[in-house]
C-alpha cells in the first residue's frame, strides 16, 4: 500500500475514533499503586498495609504459559489502576479487597479487567452486551459497532463519563448533536464578528478621508471666494475633482450603511 494510501486511511480511523465511545473509569473509582501479582490478583501499600486486590467475578484457567502471556499484557496496561471496592474480606494473607479493577497505560483509555475474556480465552467470567444501534465503542480488548460490552465510557465530543447499560445512548447522541451545532454557530458568530470590524474600519477610513474632502474644500471655497470678489470667474477644476471624490464616498457610505442594516 501506497504512503497516501497509509495517510488517507490512518485519517479516517481518526475521523471514526473522534465519533467513537472510549472505555474509561468510573468517577468514583480510587486511584491506587498496585502491580499484577498473577492473572486474578494485584497488590497495593496502602495506610502501610499490604491489600490484595481481587477483579470480581473472574477467574483463570490456563496454563502456565497462558499465564505468563496474561501477565506480560498486564504489566503493559497496568500503568495505573483504578479500583471500584465493593468490599473488604479479612483473608489468613491479609485483606482483600474484591473491586472493579480498571488499567490504563497512559490515561487515554481504561481497561476493565472485567473484560478480559474477549482477550484470553483462559480467563471466564460473564461480560454482558448492550444493544447500542449506530455507536462505536473503542476498548483495549477491540471496537465495538452495535453491540458494546456494557461498562463506562467517555464520549471525547461532549466530554460526559457515562454507564453503559443504564446510559440514554440517544439522549447522548442529541446531546453531541447539539454540541456540534452551537460549536457551529460560534464558529459563523466569530466570522460574522470579524466582518463587522473589518467594515467598521473601514468606515473609520471613509469618516477620515470625507473629513479631509471637507477641509480641502472649505478651503477651495474660500479661494473662490477670494477669487469672485477680485473680478476672477470660473470654477478650478480641481473644484470638480473634489465634488467627484466626495460623490463617491458618499455612495459607499450608502452601500456600508445598507449592508450593515441587512446584516442586522
Amino acid at each position: 500500500m501506497s504512503k497516501a494510501k497509509w495517510t488517507w486511511l490512518a485519517s479516517l480511523l481518526l475521523a471514526a475514533y473522534a465519533l467513537a465511545y472510549v472505555s474509561w473509569v468510573p468517577p468514583h473509582a480510587r486511584l491506587v499503586q498496585a502491580y499484577p501479582m498473577n492473572a486474578t490478583h494485584f497488590t497495593a501499600y496502602v495506610n502501610n498495609t499490604t491489600v490484595y486486590i481481587a477483579q470480581a467475578g473472574l477467574s483463570f484457567r490456563g496454563s502456565p504459559a497462558e499465564a505468563q502471556a496474561v501477565m506480560q499484557y498486564l504489566y503493559s496496561q497496568c500503568r495505573y489502576v483504578a479500583v471500584d471496592v465493593h468490599d473488604v474480606l479479612k483473608t489468613a494473607r491479609g485483606t482483600l479487597w474484591l473491586a472493579d479493577v480498571y488499567c490504563s497505560r497512559d490515561g487515554s483509555m481504561w481497561l476493565w479487567l472485567r473484560w478480559l475474556p474477549l482477550r484470553f480465552t483462559a480467563y471466564s467470567g460473564y461480560v454482558e452486551y448492550v444493544n447500542a444501534t449506530n455507536a462505536t465503542a473503542v476498548t483495549p480488548v477491540g471496537t465495538f459497532t452495535n453491540y458494546i460490552p456494557a461498562g463506562w465510557y467517555l464520549d471525547p465530543a461532549t466530554k460526559a463519563v457515562f454507564k453503559i447499560p443504564e446510559a440514554n445512548i440517544t439522549l447522548l447522541a442529541n446531546l453531541r448533536a447539539a454540541q456540534a451545532e452551537n460549536e457551529r454557530l460560534r464558529s459563523q458568530l466569530a466570522q460574522l464578528k470579524a466582518e463587522n470590524d473589518q467594515l467598521k474600519a473601514q468606515l473609520a477610513s471613509m469618516n477620515q478621508t470625507v473629513a479631509k474632502l471637507n477641509a480641502q474644500l472649505s478651503l477651495l471655497k474660500a479661494q473662490l471666494a477670494a477669487q469672485t470678489s477680485g473680478g476672477e470667474e470660473g470654477v478650478t477644476p480641481l473644484t470638480y475633482v473634489l465634488f467627484a471624490a466626495l460623490a463617491g464616498i458618499a455612495a459607499a457610505f450608502v452601500i456600508y450603511k445598507k449592508k450593515k442594516k441587512a446584516e442586522e
